[in-house]
């Protein structure tokens, strides 16, 4: 028995057993082409769902970044402690200054992304002796912006903490 005969024997008996002959054994051109059209209908969806989802993931990325470089420049001037800030302020104070301001456009090592550092005293340089909170606080408020992607509008995220002296004021004792 020949091994081609009986492929095309088993053939020939399964498109019997289905009503079909060889002769219509085939796909017209208007069965491919409504195939061809609900497989292109169905895949659009999925492929839009797919770039959505990548440009989402880049959003979450840039805005982890932007919390990183927040984060990091805050831990810096936390590291720096309230006595030397407070000099620093009491400096600009005497120039006419309340604040400390500075900028970084960009961020070294980071191109895309610009970061500016406020340092003020918070609420105000001396509270009064009558609030119960009578300690100087100072304020480190850090922005970091970026141009994401081929966008026109800036992105920015913003970050602040507050330092406080540990030395009693008014000869009121901090709660910590």
């Amino acid at each position: 028995m020949n091994v081609g005969t009986s492929f095309h024997s088993i053939w020939n008996r399964s498109l019997r057993k289905f009503g079909l002959s060889r002769r219509n054994a085939g796909l017209s051109l208007v069965e491919i082409l409504v195939a061809v059209t609900i497989f292109s209908l169905l895949i659009i969806p999925v492929i839009s769902m797919f770039n959505q989802t990548s440009r989402a993931g880049m959003r979450t990325k840039e805005q982890m970044m932007a919390a990183n470089l927040a984060q990091e420049k805050i831990e810096e001037y936390r590291s720096i402690g309230f006595a030397k800030l407070q000099k620093k302020l009491d400096a600009l104070r005497e120039n006419g200054l309340i604040y400390y301001d500075k900028s970084e456009a960009p961020v070294p090592g980071f191109q895309e992304f610009s970061r500016q550092t406020i340092v003020s005293y918070f609420p105000e340089m001396n509270p009064p002796a009558t609030n119960a909170m009578a300690f100087k606080r100072i304020k480190v408020t850090v922005e970091v912006t970026w141009k994401p992607g081929r966008m026109d509008l800036d992105k920015s995220y913003k970050l602040f903490t507050i330092l406080a002296d540990k030395t009693p004021y008014h000869g009121v004792q901090p709660p910590f």
